[in-house]
């Protein structure tokens, strides 16, 4: 357990610091394989796979909203330097696009919650089911920019929660 306990703190630490210049983002890949890691002991350990499997499509499906973010950041922005009638109709359909994948980030979040909520109850741990909710709190509030703050305080109570686990 204290292998679980080091590799889910760390990684819930490290998720915290995208932000930085150039190390951020593989600082983040190294979070999520550790906290990918993590999870994975841990329904191993408590012989409950719905554990992993909640966590895992929710970061697939996290992944798959980033990216497909990403492509419609940029694509709106070459939209605005072209100033067409068809311009406006690709930003018509990347506003539905855009829909989607809050809504895929919503779904993600709520099986990350329901991973965490399990969690929560096999250990006597409150902080998980708190940083599930904060996480899914974050997803829905995602549009206002309050969700960025939500989620950096899931990361951080993740981390208390996995330097919570027994040793």
């Amino acid at each position: 357990m204290k292998e679980i306990k080091t590799l889910g703190g760390i990684g819930a630490i490290l998720g915290l610091l995208i932000f930085l210049p150039y190390i951020g983002f593989v600082l983040e890949i190294v979070s999520i394989v550790l906290l990918l890691v993590a999870m994975s002991k841990l329904s191993t350990y408590y012989n409950n796979k719905e554990i992993f499997n909640k966590y895992l499509i929710g970061f697939i499906l996290s992944i798959v909203s980033s990216v497909v973010l990403i492509i419609l950041l940029g694509s709106a922005i070459l939209s605005i330097f072209t100033s067409s009638q068809e311009s406006l109709s690709i930003l018509e359909e990347e506003l539905t696009l855009l829909i989607i994948v809050y809504m895929l980030l919503i779904i993600g979040m709520a099986n990350w919650k329901k991973s965490f909520s399990l969690l929560s109850n096999l250990t006597n741990i409150n902080y998980f089911n708190t940083a599930g909710n904060l996480y899914l709190w974050g997803a829905i509030t995602a549009p206002l920019l309050i969700g960025g703050i939500l989620f950096i305080a899931a990361d951080i109570i993740l981390a208390i929660a996995f330097f919570n686990l027994p040793d």
